[in-house]
């Protein structure tokens, strides 16, 4: 409605000044009744030549700002669909994974209650319960990162950080007796390149922590013998610090999916029952830190996920 009313008032304003003016114009040049006769009808041809052509594009516009109008109204909606999906898999994957070890939680309390169990029976309802506890924290707090790397609400606290400082305190907690490295029987060996001898580097090392954490766990789950092994390598402006396993590896076709929330591959490529949002974390956190992630695999040899980020990030 609008359009029309826009095209019409257009239209009226200029054929009433072209009226006006033109044959104003016309008198002052002559007043030679047939050359005022020829110059009208001349002038009428223009006038509808003219304001055609106009009207065509102004007409042509309108339908292309509709038409875009449109394209976005229809995005937007598939954009909502989309996201209402995802909403609803996320709802359905947290509720089953939250369930899972609550109910061991209860189940056991119950039995430590009501059970006249043994002591190390009762020892172990216990440890069901602390395990169960800290796969229920883990999960929340999944939760809570993606929510907030989705909300880009993430705001880093970058410093300086000594590399080899960093890299020890990580192999001295996957080197102890009490790990799930050592407990699975699995060797773990930290690499440090000679060109990060004394290096210092500009990150934030919560966020990285967490990174290498979620990359190294990974590796142990899937590494049912041999090494876990950490490296660190200087390229030019950029460090790059590598998580290598010899596990199951991944198939090449596979290794683009790997990044995507709620998927999770074993051996067989079906998706297991992990809840699946640790490397969709580890994407997110990377690009916070202005790094990013590569994936090398060699299905049923090994993997390597190199984590590349920059001396000194770019202050935006």
């Amino acid at each position: 409605m609008k359009s029309a009313l826009k095209i019409t008032s257009i239209y009226f304003c200029i054929g009433f000044l072209w009226i006006l003016f033109s044959d104003l114009f016309i008198k002052s040049i002559s007043d030679d009744s047939d050359f005022i006769t020829n110059i009208q009808t001349y002038k009428g041809w223009f006038y509808v030549i003219s304001t055609s052509i106009f009207l065509y594009l102004l007409i042509t516009q309108e339908i292309r700002k509709k038409n875009k109008l449109l394209d976005d109204l229809k995005r937007a909606k598939e954009q909502a669909e989309k996201a209402d999906r995802l909403k609803s898999t996320f709802i359905s994957n947290t509720s089953h994974e939250i369930r899972t070890p609550l109910n061991g939680i209860v189940g056991f309390s119950q039995l430590l209650i009501e059970d006249e169990a043994s002591d190390e029976t009762r020892q172990m309802y216990i440890d069901q319960i602390n395990h169960n506890s800290d796969l229920l924290l883990k999960i929340i707090n999944n939760i809570l990162e993606v929510s907030k790397i989705q909300e880009k609400m993430l705001e880093p606290n970058f410093r300086i950080v000594s590399l080899n400082d960093f890299l020890r305190r990580i192999s001295h907690t996957y080197s102890s007796p009490k790990s799930a490295l050592s407990i699975k029987g699995l060797s773990f060996e930290l690499e440090i390149s000679p060109t990060c001898t004394g290096l210092n580097f500009e990150t934030d090392p919560d966020y990285l922590n967490q990174i290498l954490y979620n990359l190294i766990d990974n590796a142990v789950k899937f590494t049912q013998e041999g090494t876990i092994r950490l490296r660190a390598e200087k390229h030019g402006k950029n460090l790059q610090i590598s998580i290598v396993d010899t596990g199951v590896g991944i198939k090449a076709e596979i290794i683009p999916l790997i990044f995507n929330r709620f998927k999770h591959y074993h051996r067989d490529d079906e998706v297991s029952n992990g809840f699946g949002l640790g490397l969709s974390i580890c994407k997110g956190l990377a690009e916070t830190l202005q790094a990013e992630i590569e994936v090398e695999s060699e299905y049923g040899r090994g993997s390597c996920f190199t984590v590349k980020l920059p001396l000194i990030h770019e202050k935006k």
